[in-house]
């Protein structure tokens, strides 16, 4: 069975539009997060994905569409971003530690300081490398150690879903693979929906399960971007139904059915592997035409250079 996007969705965006003015900055963005799942946001500067972030969480008004959480309507019932844990500008009292800044953000996010609350700012002060240096003043902190308790903020308060804007702006590699654990951890064991805006295509590559590509305020895709260390065979056409469902068990595609994806040594998934060469000659024999192979990241990166279609 082919992996594709469950129905059963946990934010759903439709037909999102923002304006400023004669200027249209988003126009009927659309798109879905599930459960667990690590969405990356990608587009050129001045795309529009810092306006769908803070439309999302209500820092910004569009001007028509609608944004469900939970099936639910956000600009009906605001209440509900309560659930939301936001990176999207870090934002701390200086002259106290990281610590408290935690407590302060947690008070703030439940109404109450108890044991429980405590127990998890040392689980995600951890969790962000910063559990030795948490009393600390922030103003001491680098920009990138900022950005981490900024993604610690997020967690913490974060109860169903998280949406951070460049959280790998300004960290060294170091910092980079520790945000980039945080997020996947959060995910895969706690169920939690995350969105994140990035220029970083490999970052975005490493650990998402799809993409999101704006260009110019429109969605111009929604691909999985499944190319760390894998093989894309990219087709020149979208496959019709017909031909789609004769392609062999195993064999990933993205959901515009224009990208089979192979692992690192060419072979597919499941317990009889079908490798590149076999693949290939099932198109020929089905006259499926290629448009070319690549590997690894090279796929998102012509993604976003507007170079598939």
């Amino acid at each position: 069975m082919k992996k594709g996007v469950s129905k059963m969705s946990l934010l759903e965006v439709r037909k999102l539009e923002k304006a400023y003015g004669e200027k249209k900055v988003l126009s009927e963005v659309s798109f879905q997060i599930n459960p667990g799942e690590v969405v990356g946001l990608i587009g050129r500067n001045g795309a529009g994905k810092t306006t769908i972030l803070k439309s999302i969480s209500g820092l910004m008004s569009y001007n028509s569409g609608n944004i469900l959480y939970k099936g639910k309507d956000i600009g009906k019932q605001p209440e509900l971003i309560r659930d939301f844990g936001i990176l999207i500008e870090c934002a701390f009292l200086d002259y106290i530690s990281a610590y408290d800044n935690l407590k302060v953000q947690g008070w703030a996010s439940s109404g109450k300081l108890d044991q429980d609350l405590y127990m998890r700012m040392d689980e995600v002060l951890r969790l962000v490398d910063l559990y030795e240096v948490r009393k600390k003043k922030t103003k001491a902190y680098s920009f990138g150690m900022k950005q981490r308790l900024g993604l610690a903020q997020a967690i913490l308060t974060g109860k169903g879903f998280l949406m951070l804007d460049e959280p790998f702006i300004g960290l060294d590699p170091v910092g980079k693979e520790v945000v980039k654990t945080a997020i996947i951890q959060k995910a895969k064991e706690e169920n939690l929906g995350i969105l994140f805006s990035s220029h970083d295509l490999p970052d975005v590559a490493d650990i998402c399960d799809r993409v999101i590509m704006l260009e110019n305020g429109y969605c111009t895709a929604v691909n999985s971007p499944r190319l760390r260390a894998k093989y894309a065979i990219v087709l020149k056409n979208i496959l019709p139904d017909n031909l789609f469902l004769l392609i062999p068990q195993g064999i990933e595609s993205d959901e515009s059915r224009k990208i089979l994806f192979l692992n690192d040594q060419g072979k597919s998934s499941g317990d009889e592997a079908i490798d590149i060469n076999v693949l290939l000659r099932f198109l020929v024999q089905h006259e499926i035409a290629v448009d070319r192979i690549t590997f690894g990241d090279e796929t998102l990166k012509q993604m976003f250079n507007g170079e598939e279609k």
